[in-house]
């Protein structure tokens, strides 16, 4: 398996977008926003139709209820950037969101091959050497 490096690299070419604040809902029982909600923030400025493979998220300090975000975007043919910053542009929370269009598409038709047999079910995939797979997990006996 391969490891990504502990901190994100900063994008060197952001475009800012508009700013909007933290609402009530975003807030956790700690008074802070929380975590998932970073992500669907960051989720609002993804191109329609795209697939997520990979996500990145390296949170780097807490926002909290009515403070403004600042968006910065950078959209690569690989990946979509997402910095969401402070009023000084201090990044609050720093996405990284993969794409790839040959992802298996879980709802939709399509043939799938078994690629491995595991006690606790199957890995599918489109070919045997496909590294996309989804895991088909066997039936557990009813007690």
């Amino acid at each position: 398996m391969e490891y990504a490096a502990r901190k994100i690299p900063m994008p060197k070419h952001l475009e800012a977008k508009e700013p909007f604040a933290v609402h009530r809902f975003c807030i956790d029982s700690n008074h802070h926003v929380n975590n998932g909600k970073y992500v669907l923030m960051a989720e609002e400025f993804l191109p329609e139709q795209f697939l997520v493979s990979e996500l990145r998220v390296e949170y780097r300090k807490a926002a909290v209820l009515g403070d403004i975000m600042y968006p910065f975007v950078e959209n690569t043919e690989e990946k979509i950037a997402v910095v969401l910053a402070d009023k000084e542009k201090e990044p609050i929370c720093d996405h990284r969101i993969f794409s790839e269009e040959e992802m298996i598409k879980l709802g939709e038709y399509q043939e799938l091959i078994v690629v491995k047999k595991v006690e606790f079910g199957v890995y599918l995939a489109q070919k045997p050497e496909d590294e996309t797979r989804v895991l088909l997990p066997a039936k557990v006996p009813q007690r």
